[in-house]
């Protein structure tokens, strides 16, 4: 008797044990410490299955993840968008504790329902996002979303990353294609260490499947001004062989056909009317040259539109007809550029809508040899005779010709009758993009407050706040932005002045003068006069890392800063001491600091070049020293005068 009942005893531990294991998978303790180091969150499981069916797909996703801290919280916030191609069939959140008991469930009706209208210029948008967050401020606690998700084409299957944040590791991601009948899309596998995460199944005849897994991802301090995740991070890209948007269709395998797709999708969307084409043509009567009637039809473009996004169902991608934006005055950067576009149709100059992904090129790069929807932007290239133009036409501040940083030195897709053409956007170097700054100190012993004169030059991409400040803001908002760069403590605006010019080579310009009346900059004693001069700050890149830097660190752009500090002094001092000259070069930038002496003045030229590019950790300390001395040493002048 006793023998059964220590067995029964035995059998009913060893059960619930099994119990709690299995009602517990979410448990806290049980995520392995190599995946808590220097994470934020875990995913404990993301895993997608995506059903292909005709032209469309069922996406199913269960994704379960452990929030550590605070700092972990952005990454226990859903937010699912939908619009006329897709729809949201259900949507479900869990909470669970610390031990991986379920504390709070959610259905879809519980999910905020946000639409996208109104927002960032919006005007005809169907865009809307389910939203959740449980808010939980009891750490660690892990939350579960799962939803079903219908696309009604192909054309927006996207790419998957297993790991999207340094902070986020991962304990298992799965990602899972099924399809019937012929291959509907490709796959390339992209930053893969070893081809043992993927595996294809063709057992059942009807279905073939896909199938993609990664397990135990750690958490990592990324390094500034680095591209990990472009270049190490895995990624599998997906696309279709074949694309459709409502009536329209067409191949997709090659960057031609993908470009051949759009052009259709907008063809004939350049047409204006009779009476519209006659109304431009007048704008440049009696002008011959090609390159001047572009640049002022990019002028009256410029006085007549205004920006206004379109993405109402196909309109995220076709434009709007340019007789639509003639007669409105508005429209987004596809329907502005088809507009400019037709404008230069009724003058007889060509013109092609031009995709490309706009903004961050530090983590973005087009690849050459998958063709996929990457892009986010629409620009306008003009080929001429002797030049091609490029022209930004959401923009009322640049000159025709001129891209600005948004756009600049990057791949793009050119759409023409034969189909896409991969092109490159103009590169703005440090003859074009600069910051040059006379500041001239006249010194007054009579005055406790001195007056300080800046003449500035702004150029190309270093010119484009100073720009938008001078066309779009008032007077005292100019002020107010100049006056942020100022660094004296305690001064008086007297004057500032601003002045628009566009360079020969099509690049804008601001010219700039301001006049300050500054305090406390002289101390006077028994036998000498210090000045304390406080210089402009340089903003450098900071690439300073935790760690060793094992990254090579890149500069997407070239940086170029000039200034000229002139101080003023008169017959009755003399310049006790004069700051040491100093010269750093490096493959990634330069540094200058040369003060001089001449009559009564001193000056001091401070030159910094930062040069794009990349460039490998074993100059990393280098270029720590480069900041640090180029920052100590742009925090202030420091004179001291004799008196006679």
């Amino acid at each position: 008797m006793q023998n059964t009942l220590l067995y029964l005893l035995t059998c009913l531990l060893v059960l619930l044990s099994c119990t709690t294991a299995y009602t517990n998978p979410y448990a806290f303790d049980k995520i392995p410490d190599t995946l808590k180091h220097n994470a934020h969150a875990v995913i404990r499981l993301d895993s997608t299955r995506i059903e292909i069916k005709n032209n469309g797909f069922v996406k199913r996703s269960t994704y379960i993840v452990t929030i550590l801290s605070e700092e972990g919280d952005q990454f226990a916030t859903f937010v699912g968008d939908y619009n006329s191609y897709s729809t949201f069939e259900s949507l479900t959140a869990v909470q669970y504790n610390e031990k991986g008991k379920e504390v709070r469930k959610k259905s879809k009706s519980d999910f905020n329902d946000i639409s996208a209208f109104g927002t960032n210029y919006a005007f005809l948008q169907d865009d809307r996002f389910k939203v959740f967050d449980f808010n939980c401020q009891t750490y660690p606690y892990t939350v579960k979303f799962e939803y079903e998700k219908k696309f009604k084409s192909l054309f927006f299957i996207s790419n998957w990353q297993p790991q999207s944040n340094p902070k986020l590791s991962v304990e298992k991601a799965v990602l899972e294609i099924a399809y019937q009948g012929a291959q509907p899309l490709r796959h390339k596998s992209v930053n893969f260490l070893t081809s043992d995460h993927f595996r294809e199944d063709n057992t059942d005849p009807k279905k073939q499947i896909y199938k993609w897994t990664f397990l135990n991802l750690n958490a990592f301090d990324y390094q500034p001004y680095s591209r990990t995740f472009l270049l190490k991070k895995p990624v599998v890209e997906l696309f279709a062989n074949k694309i459709q948007l409502d009536n329209y269709e067409g191949p997709a395998t090659t960057w031609n056909d993908f470009g051949f797709f759009f052009y259709n999708l907008n063809k004939d969307k350049d047409l204006l009317s009779a009476k519209n084409a006659a109304q431009i043509a007048e704008l440049t009567k009696g002008v011959a040259d090609p390159k001047k009637k572009v640049e002022l039809l990019y002028n009256y473009l410029q006085q007549n539109t205004r920006y206004v996004l379109n993405s109402r169902g196909i309109l995220g991608w076709q434009t709007i007809s340019a007789n639509d934006v003639h007669e409105t005055g508005y429209g987004d950067c596809k329907g502005l550029s088809n507009y400019m576009k037709a404008m230069l149709k009724a003058v007889n100059i060509p013109a092609y809508l031009t995709l490309v992904y706009a903004g961050d090129k530090l983590g973005h790069t087009m690849d050459k040899d998958f063709p996929t929807n990457t892009f986010n932007h629409v620009i306008l290239c003009v080929p001429l005779e002797k030049d091609t133009v490029w022209l930004e036409c959401t923009s009322n501040l640049y000159p025709a010709g001129y891209l600005g940083d948004f756009t600049h030195n990057r791949e793009v897709l050119v759409l023409t009758e034969n189909g896409g053409q991969i092109a490159y956007t103009p590169h703005y170097k440090q003859k074009d993009c600069f910051l040059e700054r006379s500041i001239t100190v006249d010194l007054d012993l009579e005055k406790s407050a001195q007056n300080i004169n800046w003449q500035s030059k702004y150029a190309g991409i270093m010119a484009e706040k100073a720009l938008d400040m001078a066309t779009n803001k008032p007077k005292k908002a100019y002020e107010d932005f100049l006056n942020k760069a100022v660094p004296y403590k305690n001064f008086k605006t007297k004057e500032v002045h601003s002045e628009k010019k566009t360079s020969s080579t099509h690049i804008p310009v601001v010219k700039e003068t301001a006049t300050y009346e500054v305090d406390h900059l002289l101390t006077e004693t028994k036998t000498r006069y210090l000045l304390s001069l406080p210089l402009i700050q340089t903003e450098l890149p900071d690439i300073e890392t935790k760690s060793a830097r094992t990254e090579s660190f890149v500069f997407v752009s070239d940086l170029k800063l000039n200034y000229l500090y002139t101080i003023a002094y008169p017959d009755s001092l003399v310049p006790e001491n004069i700051p040491k000259v100093i010269t750093e070069q490096y493959p990634f930038g330069s540094y200058s600091y040369t003060p001089t002496v001449s009559g009564n003045k001193i000056s001091v030229r401070i030159e910094l070049l930062i040069n794009e590019g990349t460039f490998g950790p074993e100059l990393y300390n280098h270029y720590l020293q480069f900041y640090k001395t180029a920052i100590n040493n742009t925090k202030q002048i420091t004179l001291s005068f004799l008196k006679k």
